[in-house]
């Protein structure tokens, strides 16, 4: 991720359970690495994906 923000966050909670957490997150730009399977859950092809908000372009 690039220039994140928290755009949000949250505590709830509610009887007698632990208190949960919430966050959001805004972004500009983001890129992941996945590394593929096949179907015996050996490594496949990797590739990396990502996507431009600023530009409206895939990475």
């Amino acid at each position: 991720l690039t220039d994140v923000l928290i755009s949000s966050y949250s505590v709830s909670a509610s009887g007698g359970s632990a208190p949960g957490e919430s966050m959001s997150l805004s972004y500009s730009k983001i890129v992941a690495d996945l590394q593929g399977a096949d179907k015996t859950n050996k490594n496949g092809q990797n590739m990396k994906v990502g996507y431009d908000l600023t530009t409206g372009k895939p990475q």
